[in-house]
């Protein structure tokens, strides 16, 4: 069965157009399509819930060095920063001279005490020891 040159046509060109019509499409989608996203970062839909923790130091102060990263995970107790505190070592140094002064004030009052316990002890010893 010969096929007239009209009906060829009629099944052709819509097959045609809509290869055309993919082909542009995708072109556009190609041109058009998001940049990729850099290594370490995530994309996708949905619900992101984070914890938020102030934290807060005793005594105000300057921070002097930053230990850790914006976003990393720490644990308890972990330095994440260290403060230029030198009111802080100031004070630091003026309570260890006070522990230094203590200790040594309990020391004289150790050895006033066993200077007055020979004292008393003395009449003692020398009650009972032969005489020459």
């Amino acid at each position: 069965m010969v096929r007239s040159a009209k009906t060829r046509l009629r099944i052709i060109a819509p097959a045609l157009l809509i290869a055309l019509a993919a082909a542009g499409g995708g072109t556009v989608w190609w041109w058009h399509r998001p940049l990729p996203l850099p290594a370490g970062i995530a994309f996708g839909n949905g619900r992101t819930e984070a914890d938020e923790v102030d934290i807060d130091t005793k005594f105000a102060g300057r921070v002097a060095e930053v230990l850790v990263d914006e976003g990393t995970m720490v644990k308890a107790g972990q330095a994440v920063a260290r403060m230029d505190s030198p009111g802080l070592q100031a004070i630091l140094l003026k309570d260890q001279a006070l522990v230094l002064q203590a200790q040594t004030t309990l020391a004289n009052r150790a050895a006033a005490i066993e200077q007055q316990r020979t004292v008393v002890d003395l009449p003692r010893w020398s009650c009972c020891e032969p005489q020459r």
